[in-house]
């Protein structure tokens, strides 16, 4: 498996806002955050479609705030990306989603390793072999091609025996 610093910007720019949205989904379904689900929702069509239809929300008081902005900044820099050379802060605002679930409090970042790992390639395994281009939008064929998002679980990490004793 190659590591995702090597392969994240080799995926076409939806596939990494798409990357980011089944994270965010996650965290989102174990939160029960419906607005947050709601903006996936609105983040998978643009990803499928190649058109962004999300814009940032003007009052997020989610503690998925960092995440959810760095989602709507990536659709919107993979729709941009069209005109203009921004396919690395396409990738950028993708990492920071990650890294902004990943150090959630609460959150195993294992086991976020471990999603975005096999989210990645699952979807550059559907992308290759649809023949996806890097500005090109998903469509029905790679979304027929991924396993459903289930919630992330969330739980609090066990104390080290140095905590326990303090």
């Amino acid at each position: 498996m190659e590591s995702m610093d090597n392969a994240l910007p080799r995926l076409p720019l939806w596939a990494q806002v798409l990357l980011a949205s089944r994270l965010l989904r996650r965290t989102a379904l174990a939160l029960d955050d419906h607005a947050v689900l709601a903006l996936c929702d609105r983040v998978d069509a643009s990803a499928w479609e190649g058109e962004c239809r999300v814009t940032a929300p003007s009052a997020c008081v989610s503690p998925l705030r960092a995440a959810v902005m760095s989602l709507v900044d990536a659709a919107a820099g993979a729709e941009g990306a069209q005109s203009f050379p921004v396919d690395s802060c396409v990738t950028a605002s993708v990492e920071r989603c990650i890294d902004a679930v990943r150090t959630m409090r609460g959150a195993n970042a294992l086991q976020v390793a471990i999603l975005v790992s096999a989210d990645l390639d699952q979807i550059a395994f559907a992308c290759k072999e649809v023949g996806i281009g890097t500005y090109d939008g998903l469509g029905a064929h790679v979304r027929g091609r991924l396993a459903p998002v289930h919630a992330l679980t969330i739980v609090e990490p066990a104390p080290t025996p140095e905590e326990k004793s303090r």
